[in-house]
């Protein structure tokens, strides 16, 4: 029997099929696997191919043993395998057949590929971003903030869901396998080396170190942290370093389906390693098929420094950067290492550019505002334009000391467009573009540049902030909380993202939501943010005590690590004694601190927030014609005309000193005005508001004048910028 069941099959030329069709479909398996990818054709093709050929081939065995090739075509067999030649519509039969059962393979593959396990990431992403979006829509008090939602939060903007694109890649945070931990900078900074020269690559999108710093080396599900940073591939690695030897292993993976697409090993000594980022970079890109551009094939190849002495503290810096987020020791220990790379190599141009970003900063957030600062500022960003002039980092550094320390923002803007030329995934020029059009009321630009910088760098908590800063300023509340609580489902502790959603609450009277936020958090001053909104919620609820044992627990630390923020302790240290019915000391409190900020204002005339401080600090003391001086020279040192967010918030601080001295007619005027203009406050972050008004104590002068009541009965009428709210 079995016998005649192969004779009968190799009659009907079952074998000679079935051979041909392995020959065919191995020939197009291994023509598809190397033309696809030169065209830039899916790698899911490819296996969708593989599929349709082994689902095929069943198919193909019943076709030979129901029909065979005769001289007049192909023809149906009868049952003892002669050919039928009865019908004239024979052929068209066959290739109906032939065409059905290849559509019910396609069919099957297409379900397989769509299916719940194997969901693409475009599928996934829209799918966990619906869940998401039910959750940001919640009230305050339901909205989950836990890991666990964290883990499921996809990328988000205005317009909606982040596309997954193929050229997408994250560098996770390198893993450290030298045996001394104190080895870990090295690691650290080599990670930021490749994914900054990987980022200069247009023809990739490559998330920014923000966003991946907190991630493991090797996470456990990588398809998780694709999702969360809405990318197709990942980037993983390690660096040993024994004495001069260091060993750095790359290995790039498929975030879908865990297939390793390139790897390599680099054995360097410490004065040969630099360059070594480069060639990463390049393998990478190849292995994505991205196409390089002849100048950033240059740009890969040139070795930023060939000082070893000075790349292992340029190494150091970028470590330190990663902790460097709110602290003035912080800030000042990464530019230390930074300065330190450019006494080693005055031409390390990436080290000049880095230390004049970090210390604009440190200058931008009042730790010091002294012209010496200033200047160095400006030295470091220029040194670094004349020895690398066609370098984006130059010219981000340019950038930033043109916005952040000299406030010339027209040039400032066209520093930094030459930078987001050179730097087409840096998420920093972004943010500094769209900090710039705030600064220019341009609100719905900025939001725009915001959405762009997210897409790169989706985990930043800071960027999701400065959205929910900007609706705050224009008193959209419901949009404002969208995005803070987008920002908690990443960082759920963080305490500014805490403290700003109490400011939302305080700007709209809701006192006891601000009070359930704040109550869990530290009544330290490390982060003057917090600590702030902290003092102003003690204020609003007439709990003076607790206002003046932080105040002066702050205080008595070193002024040089506050800066000129010392000026807004000194101001509210006095003013909670007074509200407390204490005049005496506070005044003892204002005489003591207006001689300080008096030699701070002379040694930085320009400072609009020591201006306004000593003014107010004089109307406390009842020096009117100097404290009036002191709030108008404020304002002209920012107006709102050339700064739309910080110019009226002195135009605030002025009304504060009007109303202490007794020019109510002024107050209340520019009061007026103020609550219909959007802006960002220096005394509470949100703009002025009638219940802010109502709940303020620096307000009492005022509270008796009908003019005064009715502006609390006013509804501020400034246009939304967005739908996110309706959108949920």
């Amino acid at each position: 029997m079995a016998r005649s069941w192969l004779r009968e099959l190799r009659r009907r030329h079952v074998f000679r099929v079935a051979a041909a069709y392995a020959v065919v479909g191995w020939l197009l398996i291994q023509i598809a696997t190397q033309v696809f990818p030169f065209f830039h054709i899916p790698d899911w093709s490819v296996r969708l191919l593989v599929l349709l050929v082994l689902a095929g081939f069943p198919v193909a065995l019943v076709l030979a043993w129901a029909f065979d090739a005769t001289p007049q075509g192909i023809v149906r067999t009868d049952p003892e395998g002669r050919p039928v030649l009865r019908r004239a519509r024979r052929g068209a039969v066959a290739v109906g057949m032939i065409g059905a059962m290849i559509a019910i393979a396609a069919g099957a593959g297409y379900w397989w590929w769509h299916s719940p396990s194997g969901t693409t990431p475009a599928t996934a992403h829209l799918a966990s971003n619906s869940a998401a979006a039910r959750s940001l829509a919640a009230p305050a008090a339901e909205m989950p903030i836990s890991s666990a939602s964290s883990d499921m939060l996809p990328p988000m903007t205005i317009t909606g869901p982040v596309p997954i694109e193929p050229k997408s890649i994250a560098v996770l945070p390198f893993e450290n396998l030298s045996a001394d931990p104190n080895n870990k900078y090295f690691a650290e900074g080599m990670q930021d080396m490749i994914l900054t020269r990987l980022a200069d690559i247009g023809d990739l999108k490559v998330i920014s170190r923000t966003s991946t710093a907190k991630y493991a080396s090797r996470p456990g599900d990588l398809k998780a942290v694709a999702r969360q940073l809405a990318v197709a591939n990942i980037l993983e690695g390690s660096v040993q370093k024994v004495g001069n030897q260091v060993l750095i292993n790359v290995q790039l993976i498929d975030a879908q389906t865990d297939n390793h697409l390139w790897a390599q090993a680099y054995t360097r000594t410490l004065d040969n390693v630099f360059g070594v980022e480069g060639e990463v970079a390049q393998e990478v890109a190849q292995a994505l098929h991205a196409t390089l551009t002849r100048s950033e094939q240059s740009a890969l190849a040139v070795k930023p420094t060939r000082n070893a002495a000075a790349y292992d503290a340029y190494l150091r810096g970028l470590a330190s950067s990663l902790t460097a987020e709110s602290s003035a020791d912080q800030y000042r220990r990464t530019a230390g290492f930074y300065g330190q790379a450019v006494q080693h190599d005055p031409r390390f141009a990436l080290a000049w550019a880095r230390l004049a970003d970090t210390d604009s900063r440190i200058f931008q957030l009042d730790y010091d505002r002294s012209p010496a600062l200033a200047s160095a500022v400006k030295h470091a960003a220029e040194t670094a334009l004349r020895l690398a002039p066609e370098n984006g980092e130059s010219w981000l550094a340019r950038g930033m000391y043109l916005y952040r320390v000299a406030g010339d923002f027209p040039a400032a803007w066209k520093a930094l467009s030459q930078a987001r030329a050179r730097l087409p995934n840096n998420g920093e020029v972004l943010a500094a573009c769209a900090d710039i059009q705030v600064r220019q009321g341009k609100w719905k630009d900025a939001l725009e540049n915001i959405d762009r910088a997210s897409v790169i760098d989706p985990r930043n908590t800071h960027l999701l902030l400065l959205h929910a800063e900007i609706h705050t300023m224009r008193r959209e509340y419901p949009d404002a909380l969208v995005w803070v609580r987008h920002a908690r489902a990443i960082a759920p502790e963080d305490p500014t993202l805490v403290a700003w959603q109490a400011t939302i609450a305080q700007a709209q009277g809701q006192l006891d939501q601000a009070q359930a936020l704040l109550s869990p958090l530290s009544t330290a001053s490390d982060n003057p943010g917090v600590f702030e909104t902290r003092v102003l919620q003690w204020l609003f609820l007439h709990h003076y005590h607790q206002a003046i044992d932080a105040l002066k627990a702050a205080l008595a630390q070193p002024h040089g690590a506050l800066g000129s923020i010392v000026g807004d302790y000194d101001y509210l240290l006095g003013l909670a004694y007074r509200l407390n019915g204490d005049d005496a000391a506070a005044r003892s409190a204002w005489l003591a601190a207006q001689g300080e900020l008096a030699a701070l204002h002379k040694a930085s005339p320009d400072d609009a927030s020591l201006a306004a401080n000593l003014g107010l600090i004089s109307a406390g003391l009842g020096e009117s014609k100097r404290a009036l001086a002191l709030g108008e020279q404020a304002v002209k040192l920012q107006p709102a005309n050339l700064d739309a967010a910080l110019g009226p918030g002195w135009e605030e601080q002025l009304a504060r000193i009007e109303a202490q001295v007794g020019k109510k007619d002024q107050a209340i005027a520019r009061l007026g005005h103020l609550l219909r203009t959007p802006y960002f406050s220096p005394f509470c972050g949100a703009s002025i508001t009638p219940s802010l008004l109502r709940e303020d104590p620096t307000w009492n002068p005022l509270r008796s004048d009908p003019r005064f009541q009715a502006l609390l009965k006013e509804s501020p009428d400034v246009k939304p910028v967005s739908g996110m709210a309706a959108h949920g």
